[in-house]
């Protein structure tokens, strides 16, 4: 009818500009496969991943067994440990009652 609406050509055209349209397009995959170098890529992280999870729990195995190393040698010390803490206390002892004694002297 020859009216000039806003908005009404909003309808029928498109706004967008082409190139804007045509670059998106071509970001699209549509293969089968995907995006095979992001696959790729996530397969080699993936691969990375378990090598670096491996040395960890080697890691892991040789700090325990050192853990239990340690703690053999301190039950095989412990008593010896605990039996020079017991003649260190006999002596402090000794001491106190040696000095009473000199003071009663003097």
């Amino acid at each position: 009818m020859g009216h000039v609406l806003p908005g009404s050509r909003e309808n029928y055209f498109s706004r967008t500009d082409p190139r804007e349209v045509r670059e998106n397009y071509l970001k699209l995959d549509f293969s089968r496969e995907g995006r095979t170098g992001h696959y790729g890529e996530l397969k080699e992280k993936v691969g990375t991943l378990e090598m670096e999870r491996g040395v960890l729990e080697n890691v892991i195995r040789d700090q325990q067994k050192r853990i239990g190393e340690l703690r053999n040698d301190l039950d095989k010390y412990n008593p010896q440990y605990l039996e020079t803490e017991a003649l260190l206390s006999e002596i402090r002892e000794l001491r106190q009652e040696l000095n009473t004694i000199k003071k009663e002297i003097q």
